[in-house]
């Protein structure tokens, strides 16, 4: 097969691939809260972030059983790369971290 042969038959593997990709990539949600662009996952005993505004503070917070009100678990300044991680942090569900512009990421659950 010559080099326009080639580049044929890798035109025609790449189109369809690349199509199925870009459409995913719109189909599906992504980690970041609707609210924000903010990526938080839980740990064990840690909750990570990344897509943070460097500069600005994040809050790890919880919701009170008793009051149902968020508590400040944690306060943390975001790295220059955009990323904070709490750590320590109790065993459970329904953490949440608070951006500087007050909205909120997904829940995500603290492992042990």
């Amino acid at each position: 097969m010559g080099c326009a042969g080639r580049a044929r038959h890798l035109k025609k593997a790449i189109g369809p691939a690349l199509l199925v990709a870009l459409a995913t990539a719109f189909i599906l949600p992504g980690e970041a809260s609707a609210d924000n662009s903010l990526n938080v996952h839980g740990s064990v005993n840690q909750v990570y972030v990344t897509g943070a505004q460097p500069g600005t503070s994040l809050r790890l917070v919880r919701k009170m059983k008793s009051v149902k009100k968020l508590r400040v678990v944690s306060k943390k300044p975001v790295g220059s790369l955009g990323g904070v991680v709490f750590r320590r942090i109790p065993t459970g569900k329904g953490y949440r971290v608070r951006a500087a512009d007050g909205s909120l990421s997904r829940r995500v659950a603290v492992m042990s």
